[in-house]
């Protein structure tokens, strides 16, 4: 029996601001030590969305 579907998505995303801090590294061997660094990401948002037609025979 042949099969015949129409369908659509949508999809919001929001994430919101965060700050990270990464310690010092410290390796044995000739890599450059490094101190503690700081990441700040601000708030974003993602809009995604599909459409399509399925057909089955």
């Amino acid at each position: 029996m042949d099969h015949l579907s129409i369908f659509a998505e949508y999809r919001y995303l929001h994430v919101s601001a965060t700050n990270y801090t990464f310690g010092s590294t410290v390796y044995p061997t000739a890599h450059a030590e490094t101190s503690n660094w700081d990441s700040h990401l601000g708030s974003m948002n993602f809009n995604t969305g599909i459409f399509g037609i399925e057909y089955g025979f």
